[in-house]
């Protein structure tokens, strides 16, 4: 019924704000994780979404939505990098995961 094998796309927002290489058409504050809008909460929900996906034998890729908030993308502050180049905390969670998951 879901056509599988899968291939999954995960991304959550580091913030509630509106991002300037955002898409404007797109909010963010439509529901949220724990503690809201924070990189901790990107890296927690990071963590427990992508457990949860790489654990399923159907699920044959991830992929985060986007790398970087610098550039043009379609979901704000979705990115593992801020616009100015520096990591967030759910870039070293995905990083730990494909570690310790796929050798």
């Amino acid at each position: 019924m879901l056509g599988v094998p899968l291939q999954a796309t995960l991304g959550y927002p580091s913030s509630a704000e509106k991002g300037p290489q955002g898409d404007p058409d797109q909010r963010v504050g439509l529901g949220h994780w724990r503690d809201g809008f924070t990189q901790a909460a990107q890296a927690d929900w990071a963590a427990a979404f992508l457990s949860l996906v790489m654990c399923k034998p159907y699920v044959r890729s991830a992929y985060w939505t986007h790398l970087t908030d610098a550039e043009p993308h379609q979901f704000p502050n979705c990115g593992l990098l801020q616009p100015d180049g520096t990591a967030n905390a759910a870039l070293a969670e995905v990083m730990r995961l494909r570690g310790e998951h796929l050798k």
